[in-house]
């Protein structure tokens, strides 16, 4: 039995070194974007895979304008991500309720199924969070 398993050792080792890692991400990173748009009465969010990563996109309300977006992301364990979308206020900020398209790219993803959770954060008098999408994606 013992030269069984040192004989198939060597091959088990190749064919595990291709797999993927089972705790991807390592090192997940952002890229992230986020811009007024007009026109369009709302945006669904998306969560899509994409080569080595995950594309979010979506469209965040605030009650005036003048905020800018930004992003964040967390890994909160393995194979789970939360992307924190904040609005921050800019500068002056006219009464019209404004929505913020935002594209963010969830990269250097290991291939494997990931949980995705979108939260969105308005900095007003007091900063309120609104968990506003969860999704299960599949990167190749």
């Amino acid at each position: 039995m013992g030269s069984i398993i040192r004989r198939l050792l060597p091959a088990l080792i190749v064919v595990l070194a291709a797999c993927d890692s089972p705790l991807a991400p390592s090192n997940p990173k952002l890229s992230f974007e986020g811009q007024v748009v007009f026109g369009f009465p709302t945006l669904p969010i998306t969560a899509a895979p994409e080569a080595g990563g995950i594309l979010v996109t979506g469209a965040l309300k605030t009650r005036t304008t003048g905020y800018v977006l930004q992003g964040g992301l967390q890994s909160t364990g393995v194979r789970s991500l939360r992307l924190e979308v904040e609005a921050l206020l800019s500068g002056d900020s006219l009464p019209f309720l404004t929505q913020n398209y935002y594209r963010a790219h969830l990269q250097n993803l290991g291939a494997g199924t990931y949980t995705v959770m979108v939260v969105h954060v308005f900095h007003y008098a007091v900063v309120e969070t609104d968990t506003v999408y969860r999704a299960t994606v599949r990167v190749r």
